[in-house]
């Protein structure tokens, strides 16, 4: 028997409505992907404490994510920065952001950019584009407050970048920046494998989430 869809963890519908059509996020299509280290950690933690990490996980990115763009819209008022408070559990995530904006970031935008694709049915929201000191061209960067790594973080940012590329927008690299909650450096990755193999893969994932979930 198929099941109803889900809402995801904040209460939201796996897609949006524009001009009467549905558009799947990316993020939810991609949620179909097992995830042994989750599963293993359910196991251990219990679904009732998983489902607490994850919802204050969750509510912390997005935080960040609003103070990120913040720390990038303002980078040349560094001093203004440097003193500004934030929240005690954002404290060490914002100076080590802070800190690798300012040694490696030129310019940026397209910040918490929401677009859809009318081509493929989805929606997905861009962390932002940056142009790192001593590059030409524009990359496409998504930051994660977890230090897991999973291929799924692949299919989302070639998802993004065929979002942008259907908008007219152009960008080389895909670099997942890896926040973590302790303080510890920030980490840049890149995105090694194929975007064209990466989007196919992630279209699968929209129709296996469609058949699963309608």
């Amino acid at each position: 028997m198929k099941q109803k869809i889900k809402k995801t963890n904040n209460d939201e519908l796996p897609y949006r409505m524009k001009d009467g059509d549905r558009y799947y996020r990316v993020t939810s299509l991609i949620s179909i992907l097992n995830r042994p280290e989750l599963n293993e950690l359910r196991g251990f933690k219990g679904n009732k404490e998983m489902d607490r990490i994850m919802n204050e996980t969750a509510t912390i990115g997005r935080i960040f994510h609003d103070q990120a763009v913040q720390m990038v819209e303002l980078r040349e008022h560094y001093e203004y920065l440097i003193n500004t408070t934030y929240d005690d559990i954002l404290e060490p995530m914002c100076k080590k952001y802070l800190e690798f904006i300012l040694e490696n970031v030129v310019k940026a935008k397209c910040h918490e950019k929401t677009m859809f694709s009318k081509k493929f049915g989805y929606c997905g929201r861009i962390d932002d584009l940056y142009l790192f000191k001593n590059r030409k061209t524009y990359d496409l960067i998504d930051i994660k407050t977890s230090k897991i790594r999973h291929y799924s973080h692949a299919l989302q940012l070639s998802a993004y970048k065929n979002l942008l590329k259907e908008h007219g927008i152009e960008c080389s690299n895909r670099y997942i920046i890896s926040v973590p909650r302790d303080g510890s450096p920030v980490k840049m990755y890149k995105i090694t494998t194929d975007h064209n193999i990466d989007f196919y893969n992630f279209l699968h994932c929209k129709t296996l989430f469609i058949a699963v979930n309608n």
